[in-house]
């Protein structure tokens, strides 16, 4: 019997990186959701970047931008949502910034022998 694995993720990026970012359409689509850009401050889309970044380190897999989705809840903490063939048990994100940097830090739950 396999027990559930607890696997973590930790990134920083740097605010002029994301605007570099945005500064290429093609590129911010491939990264982001519209909605993750809608009325978003470049402080608030950087801990975005940051927590998709820590997703997948915590994965250990390479980044597949577009199935992870970083929302809010009521009480404005972030959520991770992800594509349901990843086989997660859970997640969960923090996100802080800190003047030309946001930081995230992310913790998956990955089921029996999974990841």
């Amino acid at each position: 019997m396999h027990l559930p694995k607890i696997k973590v993720g930790i990134d920083m990026v740097r605010l002029d990186k994301v605007d570099r970012l945005l500064a290429d359409p093609l590129a911010a689509q491939r990264v982001f959701h519209a909605d993750e850009l809608q009325t978003q401050s470049l402080e608030h889309i950087a801990g975005i970047l940051a927590a998709k970044e820590a997703f997948w380190k915590a994965l250990e897999s390479p980044p597949k931008w577009l199935d992870v989705r970083v929302s809010h809840k009521p009480n404005g903490k972030p959520r991770l949502e992800w594509k349901s063939d990843l086989q997660l048990i859970d997640a969960d994100v923090s996100i802080s910034h800190d003047g030309e940097y946001a930081v995230a830090s992310v913790m998956v739950v990955v089921g029996d022998g999974e990841l």
